[in-house]
């Protein structure tokens, strides 16, 4: 589930615009939904039904396999790495900080460390 809210972004503006989960991805809410760049955020993305039914019989949708991981004891390095398809020893090891792949007028903050192939 996308969540929408009013929330501070990294670099330390206020926007309304803004959407994230789990605090994995941050975008304007158009940027987010056109150009997702975490695997996570692609996967929730996915699962959103399409109403055009001749688009919905061909959406691909992304399923995620392995251990959802617990909130209460996260494990070590990036959160979502025991459902990753793209996961490397340094996703097991260190937690992503943010880096904006965006610019410095259309930020698009992401936690992940390969997150430039998704570019």
């Amino acid at each position: 589930m996308l969540v929408r809210q009013t929330m501070r972004d990294p670099g330390g503006t206020d926007n309304d615009k803004y959407a994230e989960h789990d605090q994995r991805e941050l975008a304007d809410r158009n940027e987010l939904y056109s150009n997702p760049k975490h695997p996570y955020t692609q996967a929730l993305l996915s699962a959103i039904p399409m109403p055009d039914p001749d688009k919905e019989a061909t959406r691909q949708r992304i399923l995620l396999e392995g251990d959802v991981p617990s909130p209460a004891n996260p494990p070590p390095g990036c959160r979502f790495h025991t459902r990753c398809g793209y996961v490397t020893d340094i996703c097991r090891e260190e937690d992503p900080e943010y880096r904006n792949m965006g610019t410095e007028a259309e930020t698009h903050w992401v936690a992940c460390h390969h997150a430039e192939q998704f570019q």
